[in-house]
């Protein structure tokens, strides 16, 4: 964070600031654990089987109806490809960033100047 943080005044590093700030608030209230949302897991585990790896990480925690900030946790389902998964908010914001800050780094890349021809 405190790297993300000196380089805050480049396009889109704030995104990704944002995006780590909020998966650690979630984890620090949740004493150290993402919350996991079972229904999350069980939409993106259909049809390919449950991964077994979201509930026996010790960095994830089932979300309980009174968990703080469980929505923000680990509750988007994502499918692509045969590959499920179960993102939070911080991490769609923190890939937001990434290709944002990538995507404006190749855009305003310089060529090589090329002298113009003489007529």
């Amino acid at each position: 964070m405190v790297v993300l943080w000196q380089n805050r005044h480049h396009p889109w590093i704030p995104v990704v600031l944002a995006g780590l700030a909020l998966n650690s608030l979630v984890m620090w209230l949740n004493g150290g654990r993402m919350p996991l949302s079972a229904t999350a897991l069980a939409a993106a585990a259909q049809g390919i089987g449950a991964p077994t790896w979201a509930l026996a990480d010790p960095r994830y925690v089932v979300a309980s109806p009174g968990a703080p900030l469980a929505a923000l946790g680990d509750a988007f389902p994502i499918r692509v490809a045969g590959y499920a998964a179960v993102v939070s908010a911080g991490d769609l914001l923190m890939s937001l960033g990434l290709a944002g800050f990538v995507q404006r780094h190749m855009a305003t890349s310089r060529a090589p100047e090329v002298p113009s021809p003489t007529p």
